[in-house]
Order: C-alpha cells, then sequence, then structure tokens
C-alpha cells in the first residue's frame, strides 16, 4: 500500500475536516489539530509515531467517509490531531530529531521534554479536558492487537473496548513507567478514560486501519457511557 506524503494526507485531511466545519489550527512542521462540534469532547491524537500509518489513516477515512454533519452527534465534540510525527512520517522512521535531539514523541508530553509545537499542541489538548482520549499505535512484535489498561482504573472502559474488538489488554501500573506518554499527560490532567491502541505489525495496514477505526467508531458511540464531570 503506497501511503501519502505528509503534505498530501494533510491536503486531504483538511479538506474533509473543512466539509464537516471544522476549526483548524495549524502548527509547525505542517501538522493540523482540527475540532469540531460543542459538547463532550472525544480527544484522539495518532502518528506520533512516524513508522505507524494505521492510525493517521483511520482518522483520515473516518473524516473523509462520514457524511458532513453528522461526525459530530449532537452533545459532543471532537479534538484530533491525526498526524503529528510529519518528519517521521515521510522518512518512515519512528523518532525525529526535533531541534538538535532526537525525540519519542510519545515520550515527549512533558514540559522538559517538549518540541515548541507540541506544547502548543498539548495546551489545546487540555483545554477543555476531554472526556474520552484515544492515542493510536502500532506494535510489530505483536500478532494480535491490545489495548493498554491500568491497572488502578475503577472503571471498565479499556475491558469493554477489548471484548468488543476480540484485543488484549496489557495492564501497566505506575505513571514513571510512561512518563512522557500521551496517555500519561492526560490522566495527569483528570481524564481517566483513556487508553493507547496497539494495532499488530502482523496485520496488513488495511487491516490495522480497520481494525483503529472500528475502536474510534466504538468510542465516539459510547462517549457518554464515560462522560464524567471534569
Amino acid at each position: 500500500m503506497e501511503l501519502p506524503t505528509s503534505q498530501q494526507f494533510y491536503e486531504r485531511f483538511t479538506e474533509a475536516a473543512r466539509c464537516h466545519q471544522a476549526e483548524i489550527v495549524q502548527l509547525d512542521h505542517g501538522v493540523s489539530i482540527a475540532r469540531l462540534g460543542t459538547g463532550t469532547r472525544f480527544a484522539v491524537v495518532s502518528g506520533l509515531h512516524g513508522d505507524e500509518p494505521s492510525g493517521p489513516l483511520a482518522i483520515l477515512r473516518w473524516f473523509e467517509e462520514t457524511p458532513p454533519g453528522s461526525l459530530t452527534p449532537e452533545g459532543q465534540s471532537l479534538w484530533v490531531a491525526p498526524l503529528v510525527n510529519t518528519l517521521g512520517w515521510d522518512a518512515t522512521n519512528r523518532t525525529w530529531t526535533w531541534g538538535e535531539v532526537e525525540k519519542d514523541l510519545n515520550r515527549s508530553f512533558a514540559a522538559e521534554h517538549a518540541p515548541d509545537f507540541l506544547k502548543i499542541l498539548m495546551g489545546d489538548l487540555a483545554d477543555p479536558l476531554p472526556a474520552l482520549y484515544l492515542d493510536l499505535h502500532e506494535d510489530y512484535r505483536m500478532e494480535a492487537p491490545y489495548y493498554f489498561i491500568y491497572v488502578h482504573d475503577t472503571h471498565d472502559f479499556s475491558q469493554r473496548l477489548a471484548q468488543a474488538h476480540a484485543a488484549d489488554l496489557v495492564e501497566w501500573q505506575a505513571y514513571d513507567e510512561w512518563h512522557g506518554a500521551s496517555e500519561t499527560y492526560i490522566r495527569q490532567l483528570g481524564c481517566a478514560h483513556a487508553t493507547t491502541t496497539e494495532a499488530p505489525g502482523a496485520w496488513s495496514v488495511e487491516q490495522r486501519t480497520d481494525w483503529q477505526l472500528k475502536t474510534i467508531l466504538w468510542c465516539q458511540d459510547h462517549l457518554f457511557d464515560f462522560a464524567v464531570a471534569q
């Protein structure tokens, strides 16, 4: 499967987002954020690792294939950063040198590590805080999909996701273990209904993209199940 360049990706995404009357926030390195709708916020981040295409492609399909006017049901709002690591994407590299230091952007959601454009993204993501949060990834070591689950959660968000999408659960139990990860960042701000997806490298890009899109749509359909006062 031939992938679009990051510029081609954003040309298509911006056109689709504008069909949904989304507000587009442009950052450095060709990165954009889309905001639309009013009400309880569902936030999705993808493309933090440049060699993991299924998340960005799933978001692009979501925006392109949903009829205009129906992307945000009544009472919902969306915040979407579809492809964050544009330079890594174009080079098919997991990480990239931002400034003078090579960085894993999913370890950079911390003031001491974040490039300037990511700091802007972080601030925008947190205001207002989403009720539900997804960060879309891939794991090339695995043959089956999984979601991360924080062992101290008192809700069943990740369990329900795994049951709905025939996926495994991988436990984590300490914030220090994932310092700088986007999920850790948003959880520390107060969004407990958050998870990181991992599509398996053993699948084709098309299969991975389908699975990521099903996860997005399920979360949107069940947003109010998990919405809590922030």
